[in-house]
């Protein structure tokens, strides 16, 4: 379901409140940028990833300052249109940005296997569930990394 924080406009809304840190908080997002979020997530939620794309990517040339916002919204979109390595640059830039945040660092490890880079992946989940163990997504991811090493290993 979706949460919004009703300290900051209804408009501010994501899939769990714990995905809004307080690292986050720091970053400014100004009214413009919080509408082209807003737009981009209602495009995204039609199923039209490459336009929400477009309109992230123009809210980051436009609101630069904003982009620990913006980052882990275009990591997703880019994941889901299976531009990979899109997905992993950005993702990358997000966890940088934020790296204490637990949501987006068990994205970017989602991007890593993606990318079959499963040794990294392994380490961005596991450091993950270090910030946050009750993530049951980043668990499952992990597992599911942990068993395509060790069939690996047997061949």
């Amino acid at each position: 379901h979706t949460s919004c924080l009703s300290d900051w406009s209804s408009d501010v809304c994501s899939s769990d409140l714990s995905t809004i840190s307080a690292d986050l908080l720091r970053y400014p997002l100004p009214t413009p940028a919080r509408e082209r979020l807003k737009k981009a997530r209602s495009i995204a939620q039609t199923g039209d990833h490459l336009a929400a794309i477009r309109q992230l990517n123009a809210a980051l040339v436009k609101f630069p300052q904003s982009a620990a916002w913006i980052q882990p919204l275009l990591g997703i979109e880019y994941l889901k249109t299976g531009q990979r390595a899109a997905a992993l640059k950005t993702l990358e830039q997000a966890v940088a940005l934020l790296p204490r945040d637990a949501v987006n660092r068990s994205n970017f490890g989602l991007s890593l296997a993606s990318v079959g880079e499963f040794d990294r992946a392994e380490q961005e989940l596991r450091r993950s569930l270090e910030l946050d163990r009750s993530n049951l997504t980043t668990r499952q991811l992990l597992e599911v990394i942990e068993t395509k090493r060790s069939l690996r290993n047997h061949d």
